[in-house]
This record gives C-alpha cells, sequence and structure tokens, in this order.
C-alpha cells in the first residue's frame, strides 16, 4: 500500500541517518545565539537566504526524482497518493504529470502572494510534490486547522482500489482521521497529522526569508495563520526525513531550511511573549502512525 511504502521509506532513513541525527540532535544546536524576534528574523535573512535556486524546471525534475521520490514512487504532501516516476528519467515533470491525472508542484506560500517569479518561486524549501486536483483544492487557502463539523471536503488517506485515483468525501471518516487533510469552503486548509510540523516550518522559513514579497503580495496572508503554524511544528516533531530533504536541498541551493535544524526558532523569532517550550526532534515519530 502507499501508506506501507512511505514508512518503509522513512525506516531506512531514520537507519542510514541515524548516526547523523543523535549528534545533532544532541547538541542542542541553538542558532542565532541569544537572539529573539525581529533581530532574530534578520540574523536567519542575513544567514539562510540561498545562494541561488535552480530555476523552476530544475528545481521540480530534482523534487521528482529526488526529494520527493520514494523507491520509485512520487507521493503527495497532502495525501498518500503517488506516482511512479524512475529517478533516473529524462522526462520526470512529464511522468509526474501523467496527463494531468498525476501530480504537480505546490508552492506551500501560494504564488497569488509573492511566490510567482524569482527565488520565492523555485525556492525547494516550500515546494512539494502534490497531487493535482488536491492542489487546485488547496489553491491559495490559508493553512489552519479546522474543526471536523466545519469541514467540507475530507482527502482520503488512501486511493481507491479499483481506480488508484485520490477521491473526497463531504462525511467525516469512522476512523484515522488524523491520516486526512481537510478543506472549508473559502477558508482554509488543514494538513494530515504527519505532514503539519514539515509545512510549517516551511511557511515560517518562507516568511522570514522572503518578508518583503510575502508582505507586499499577501498582506496579512502569514499573520492570519501563523498560531495554528505555531501549533503544527509543536504537534508534529523534525523527523530524519524532514532533515534529510532540508540538507539535500542545501547542496543545490546553498541553506538548509534553518527552522528544521534548530527547532527553538519558530518561538524564539515568532513568539518570544508566548513562553512554553520548544518540541524535541525525534526520528522515531512516524511509528505512531504505524498499522
Amino acid at each position: 500500500m502507499p501508506q506501507a511504502r512511505y514508512y518503509f521509506f522513512l525506516v531506512s532513513f531514520l537507519f542510514t541517518l541515524l548516526f547523523f541525527s543523535q549528534n545533532l540532535y544532541g547538541q542542542n544546536q541553538t542558532i542565532g545565539g541569544n537572539l529573539t524576534g525581529e533581530p532574530l528574523q534578520e540574523y536567519l535573512r542575513e544567514n539562510y537566504t540561498p545562494n541561488s535556486t535552480l530555476g523552476y524546471n530544475i528545481a521540480r525534475d530534482r523534487m521528482y526524482t529526488t526529494l520527493d521520490n520514494e523507491d520509485g514512487y512520487v507521493v503527495g504532501v497532502y495525501t498518500y497518493y503517488e506516482v511512479p516516476v524512475d529517478p533516473n528519467s529524462s522526462t520526470p515533470r512529464a511522468d509526474a504529470y501523467q496527463n494531468g491525472q498525476g501530480m504537480n508542484a505546490e508552492h506551500l506560500w501560494p504564488q497569488s502572494k509573492g511566490a510567482d517569479s524569482g527565488p520565492p518561486n523555485s525556492d525547494l524549501h516550500h515546494l512539494y510534490s502534490t497531487e493535482i486536483r488536491v492542489n487546485a483544492d488547496r489553491g491559495n487557502l490559508k493553512f489552519g486547522t479546522i474543526p471536523d463539523e466545519e469541514t467540507d471536503l475530507w482527502y482520503n488517506k488512501e486511493v481507491e482500489e479499483n481506480t488508484g485515483n485520490i477521491y473526497t468525501s463531504t462525511s467525516p471518516p469512522e476512523s484515522e482521521r488524523p491520516f486526512y487533510s481537510k478543506r472549508k469552503n473559502d477558508d482554509r486548509f488543514e494538513v494530515k497529522l504527519d505532514r503539519k510540523g514539515d509545512v510549517a516550518r516551511a511557511m515560517f522559513y518562507f516568511y522570514t526569508i522572503y518578508r518583503d514579497v510575502a508582505d507586499s503580495e499577501g498582506p496579512g496572508f502569514f499573520d492570519s495563520m501563523d498560531t495554528d503554524l505555531h501549533e503544527w511544528h509543536n504537534l508534529d516533531e523534525v523527523d530524519s526525513y524532514e532533515v534529510w530533504r532540508s540538507e539535500s536541498i542545501e547542496d543545490w541551493q546553498g541553506n538548509v531550511n534553518p527552522f528544521v535544524m534548530d527547532t527553538t526558532l519558530v518561538r524564539r523569532a515568532y513568539f518570544t511573549e508566548d513562553g512554553g517550550t520548544d518540541p524535541d526532534p525525534d526520528p522515531e515519530f512516524e511509528e505512531i502512525f504505524t498499522e
């Protein structure tokens, strides 16, 4: 099943990166020293803005053949839908697209809110493979938690057995609701539990690095969801796959996502008035989803 392959991929990376993960997490690495708030945000812009990006076409090729390719299958960020793509393919975009029935690229920070050109458009730290229909349904909606009774569409955690297509339901599932993404029409989109933190840390990254264009093209967009993103960051801890993805992007862009490498940054940069503690990265987090 797609979900089984997803967990096999994560477990394999856990073992290959175990030594690194233990050292990284054990060091309690702090980025930016004692800086907080706006000075810390400025520090992150100065030190973690990409040297360059690959351009949108090459970025998508790398996404489909490497970053989101799990044992020859590209898996979407919002559901467990997957399509086969040979990592050595010379036409990965077409292979993933499947004439409109497969995958395309999701800008977690919407193109209409400032990610439509230049480095913001092709920065891989906020680009993810996504089922075409779910991508269209999310559109430029803000992210946020949706009460079950307010949910208009549920995106199934598995694909239809007979057709292989993702499908939606207007009725709540009887079980395993954390595995479903959700939409409240004309309002917001909620990501399934095991990708909530990934999405949150990508959004904090984008807004920090590209704040000027984000505020210019999407004023108030970040502020409309930052509290929910903070909650998602705390709920879904960093795992070894997310670290590997960030470091792979560093090889091409010259920068990691610092919010992945130091989980204190979300609080220190944006929520210092809240106090509290930070989530501890746990590469075994995915075990709670094992059936």
